[in-house]
């Protein structure tokens, strides 16, 4: 999907949010919908077969962020990847202090 394309399937998302309960236009939210169906369908050439597959399976996203109820809570600690990289800073901090005393 283009930029092009996101920024304006956000827009009308934006909007669809603001105007819920407001006195729209006869047929402006079906309007909506299938502008909406049309911007997250596959672009012109990538329509294949697995394309099609792949979206049924997992649409995407908006961009638009998790709600709150469902956002992180508490304190965030270090990732995997941190603490595999601590652990081996540890170990070299380790190995170089070993080596100093047998040096020495």
């Amino acid at each position: 999907m283009s930029i092009e394309n996101q920024r304006l399937l956000q827009a009308v998302q934006n909007f669809k949010t603001r105007s819920k309960g407001a006195e729209l236009p006869k047929g402006t939210q079906e309007a909506l919908e299938a502008l909406t169906k049309a911007l997250s369908a596959p672009s012109p050439g990538r329509d294949t077969p697995g394309e099609r597959a792949a979206l049924k399976v997992a649409p995407g996203t908006t961009g638009a962020g998790e709600p709150m109820a469902k956002a992180a809570k508490g304190i965030d600690g270090p990732s995997p990847g941190q603490r595999e990289a601590q652990r081996l800073s540890q170990q070299i901090q380790d190995a170089a202090e070993s080596i100093a005393a047998k040096a020495a």
